[in-house]
């Protein structure tokens, strides 16, 4: 029996009905036997369904439970997403690999043109060709994208590749169909599935859930209304909160931008730079791996954008890494006109924070000597109360900056992804955070409704709920010291941001810790002993989460070795530096709430397991 739209329109909203809370939100279970991938997943839910049609055995939560989970990040895929992505498959004809939704209905396009080897052809029937062409402008003019936007019906063109708006055309003729946000790919071999996934996770997302369960409902025949967007009002009290948690003064006449994921921002400010001239992008080469990728995608387009890299791995302080690689870089023939340093406050996982002073000293010797644009970019996600603008202004009035900040996290909670960038007060980064918002919208990849609305609802209090997580980290952080300390004699060092960085406003909720290797240990022992520690402790599943994420509003603790999640697509080379004995670092995120002794027996029971 194959499945029918029909059968999914019937059985859907039993599905929307009993599904597991937990696929609202915005990062989910990765262990091994949970986390299987969308084909996975999209094959799980088919099964299930075809034989509730059979037997007509109803859908329950712990049957969906067992469909696993599609991805560990609602910006790569969630299980509402892959459910909208396998109803549009079905009812259009495609499988799930064929099928992409976007949070967007420019990002489809864009994910076509960017790895396309040969040129594209896209017919856009009776739209505005002249609208789409200044959307796209951008990846022709500065991205080596070869590409050309027709009105009218799609044609072939041999050997080339074409794409196509829905009802347009032939299907034979065409590789690629875009569906307002979806991408059908037709022919898998000219727009590759695994190009439209890194596309999607690095510059965009899939469709927000609340949107998912509106579309899926009205499809089903259900009734349903979708958010408005939040009052002006409540707007501008949520842009300004996001520029004086910076260290911005409040200034509607430069209010952030805020955008659908954390990547998208960055994704759209190289753009920008591109478009003004190029940039040197100088980053940590252990940054959160999704940055590090983001960059290695835009910058293989092309000659605009140069990646460079610091390390600050082990004891080697933040200020020194960024010494060397910025007197090196100055040595570097053909700068480009801008230069960029990307550094994370704290950063991850180390949680090292540098004297602002020193870094601003830096970037103003590297700009006399060279000429360059210099521009300071930090990400404050970490710690994003740390009003890092302002202690740039006192020690660097005239020197532009940013701040990055992933919403994701502290500011929503958890309850939904978002991301934005807040330009200081110079002319400088101010003209640039206006070219980030025209590209934001050509690409549309700001915040909808429902990302918004969220936002609204969960800033206020932020300041609270990371002051209350930061001193639930320190109690952890000494339980578990104590904990490894009596059962293997080891002062086990913790990578936390000091007091006297927490009482300049850096408030991290996360540290990081290599445990002891055992006596006698095996290197296969070694190397599985961070994830086994994670494992055990997750194994609470009322206390702990395997998770990739932090800033959590609830009473979980997240727990995840960088190595293998977040840091999946950093160089081997650059993982090991962090490694001590041949062990990986673990990365502990804490809530504003828990059960303190319950958390430290199972750090003391996973320890007693491991030595």
């Amino acid at each position: 029996m194959s499945l029918q739209s029909s059968t999914l329109r019937k059985v859907y909203p039993e599905i929307l009905e009993v599904m597991p809370y937990d696929w609202r939100g915005t990062t989910f279970n990765n262990s091994e036997k949970v986390y299987i991938g969308r084909e996975a997943f999209a094959q799980n839910v088919t099964d299930l369904i075809l034989k509730r049609e059979a037997e007509g055995t109803p859908i329950t939560e712990e049957a969906l439970l067992a469909c696993g989970n599609a991805e560990d990040y609602l910006r790569v895929a969630s299980n509402l997403s892959t459910l909208l992505e396998l109803f549009l498959g079905v009812e259009k004809g495609f499988s799930i690999s064929q099928t992409w939704t976007f949070a967007s209905s420019t990002m489809p396009v864009v994910a076509v043109l960017l790895f396309s080897q040969a040129p594209v052809h896209f017919y856009v029937g009776n739209d505005n060709v002249d609208a789409w062409k200044e959307k796209l402008a951008v990846f022709q003019d500065h991205f080596k994208c070869t590409f050309t936007v027709y009105a009218g019906e799609a044609q072939a063109h041999a050997g080339e590749v074409v794409l196509t708006v829905a009802g347009n055309g032939s299907q034979e003729v065409v590789d690629g169909i875009v569906d307002e946000n979806t991408l059908f790919i037709v022919n898998t071999e000219s727009i590759k599935p695994a190009d439209a996934l890194l596309v999607r996770k690095r510059l965009a997302t899939p469709v927000t859930s609340p949107l998912v369960i509106h579309l899926l409902k009205k499809a089903c025949g259900q009734d349903s209304e979708y958010v408005s967007l939040p009052d002006s009002d409540s707007l501008a009290t949520l842009y300004s909160h996001l520029q004086t948690l910076s260290g911005a003064e409040a200034n509607a006449s430069s209010y952030p931008v805020v955008f659908t994921a954390g990547l998208p921002v960055m994704s759209s400010t190289y753009i920008a730079l591109a478009k003004k001239g190029g940039a040197d992008i100088l980053m940590c080469s252990t940054a959160y791996g999704g940055s590090s990728q983001l960059l290695d995608l835009l910058s293989g387009k092309g000659n605009l954008l140069k990646k460079h890299t610091f390390h600050i791995q082990g004891e080697v302080k933040m200020v020194d890494g960024i010494s060397e690689a910025l007197n090196k870089l100055a040595e570097s023939p053909n700068l480009l006109p801008n230069t960029i340093l990307f550094i994370e406050i704290p950063t991850n996982p180390d949680m090292k924070v540098p004297v602002v002073g020193q870094i601003t000293d830096l970037l103003e010797k590297y700009q006399t000597k060279t000429g360059k644009n210099v521009f300071l970019v930090v990400d404050t996600t970490f710690a994003p109360n740390s009003q890092v603008l302002k202690k740039i202004k006192d020690v660097a009035p005239e020197l532009p900056a940013f701040a990055y900040i992933s919403l994701s996290k502290s500011v929503s909670g958890g309850f939904t992804t978002g991301g934005t960038l807040v330009a200081n007060h110079t002319p400088a980064s101010i003209s640039l955070l206006e070219e980030v918002r025209t590209i934001a919208n050509h690409l549309d990849t700001t915040a909808k409704p429902d990302q918004l609305q969220i936002l609204v609802d969960h800033h206020i209090g932020v300041e609270d709920r990371l002051q209350s997580a930061y001193e639930n980290a320190v109690k952890a952080a000494e339980d578990l010291v104590a904990a490894v300390s009596e059962k293997t004699g080891y002062v086990m060092p913790i990578k936390f941001v000091t007091p006297e960085q927490a009482s300049q406003g850096f408030l991290s909720t996360t540290f990081s810790f290599n445990l002891p290797s055992p006596q006698n240990a095996t290197v296969e022992i070694n190397e599985g002993l961070a994830q086994k520690f994670v494992d055990l402790c997750t194994a609470n599943s009322k206390h702990f989460k395997p998770c990739v994420s932090f800033g959590q509003d609830n009473s979980l603790v997240y727990a995840t070795v960088p190595a293998t999640s977040t840091q999946g697509a950093i160089k081997a080379e650059d993982k090991a530096k962090q490694a001590v004995g041949g062990v990986q670092l673990i990365r502990l995120s804490f809530p504003p709430r828990w059960e303190r002794e319950t958390v430290a027996q199972i750090f003391r029971s996973a320890l007693d397991a491991l030595y």
